[in-house]
């Protein structure tokens, strides 16, 4: 092993380390591959091969004209492993396996405003309404996650009832499907 390999794996696993401490956080960019050069004594080239590198197993992403950045995490990836009956894998269905009893408590609804982010993610224009509903999920009656759900407000209508208690109750009703 030359010395360019034995120091190019000590940066290598210096940048990892960033990254896995959080020195380096996801979606930060990072110094230029110039000033990494200056940094550690080495060539530019050196720098690029160690980013190329971490590109590859997937620490860094490189966008062009703007820099190399630490990859986030992919969240589009759940892997619950459990399906239900319509081929669905879901929050629910999965802890109910685990004989865990769910329910849900509202923290709030309603229509989104400077929704361009939103808008953005949900293919929407920022002239499309958006909806949404932040709520705990429960099992057992002990808080297991906090959902965020947002929904283009032309799937559905809002319908006003009236509980047994005489407590007003806003129902968003989905294809008639009803969720409070």
């Amino acid at each position: 092993m030359s010395n360019d390999d034995v120091l190019a794996a000590q940066i290598k696993s210096s940048i990892i380390t960033k990254i896995k401490t959080q020195e380096y956080l996801p979606g930060e960019l990072l110094p230029s591959e110039r000033d990494f050069a200056t940094m550690y004594s080495v060539s530019r080239y050196l720098i690029h091969d160690i980013f190329d590198e971490l590109i590859s197993q997937h620490y860094l992403i490189r966008v062009q004209g703007k820099g190399t950045f630490v990859r986030k995490p992919e969240q589009n990836r759940v892997a619950l492993g459990v399906l239900n009956e319509s081929k669905n894998a879901s929050f629910t269905s999965l802890v109910r396996n685990f004989g865990i009893e769910i329910s849900n408590k509202c923290l709030g609804t309603g229509i989104i405003k400077n929704k361009k982010y939103f808008a953005d993610k949900l293919g929407l224009s920022e002239e499309d309404e958006i909806y949404g509903i932040h709520r705990i999920r429960l099992g057992n009656k002990e808080p297991l996650a906090i959902e965020f759900t947002y929904v283009p407000i032309h799937f559905f209508c809002i319908k006003c009832i009236f509980n047994n208690k005489n407590r007003f109750h806003k129902i968003l009703v989905v294809n008639n499907y009803f969720f409070k």
